[in-house]
């Protein structure tokens, strides 16, 4: 893109001469004073350059050894806690071993619940069965009923007419 090197070496060779003009106490037109300002920007540019990465390499400094310090407080924390969970842990296997018992004494309760339960349903299953029997038997019915309503209903309309 834009080498800055020929640019500068441009700019101090033009500023040079526009400096040496003045110095003759010549009168500078628009465009020279304009190169004299570009200068100025350019030296303001540089020390500004300067004193930002002299504060970025302090503040780069002053983040790692914050960062050295947090880690090791982190690391302290992690291994308390790690500790503590540890002792935890221990507690809640003890705790889910007794429930544990406690589960193996239900399940056998279940196991005779099953039963009662599949005889039950067994039960179910028969009235089930005469249960569809008797819709079976209504459902007949209904259809003779509508069969003898509509004989009826024609019956009074050829009567009618």
């Amino acid at each position: 893109m834009f080498d800055n090197d020929i640019f500068e070496k441009w700019l101090d060779s033009k500023s040079g001469d526009i400096v040496e003009k003045m110095g003759q106490g010549e009168q500078l037109r628009t465009e020279e004073m304009m190169v004299l300002v570009l200068k100025a920007q350019s030296n303001h540019f540089h020390h500004l350059d300067r004193d930002l990465r002299g504060e970025m390499i302090a503040l780069r400094e002053d983040l790692q050894a914050e960062m050295k310090t947090l880690r090791s407080d982190f690391q302290s924390e992690m291994r308390t806690l790690r500790e503590d969970m540890n002792r935890r842990f221990e507690s809640v296997d003890k705790r889910f071993e007794s429930v544990d018992k406690r589960f193996e004494s239900v399940d056998k309760r279940f196991e005779d619940m099953n039963k009662r339960f599949e005889d039950t349903n067994k039960r179910f299953d028969d009235v089930n069965r005469h249960f569809e029997q008797l819709m079976r038997r209504i459902d007949r019915f209904m259809f003779w009923s509508l069969g003898i309503t509509a004989a009826a209903v024609v019956f009074v309309i050829n009567y009618l007419k």
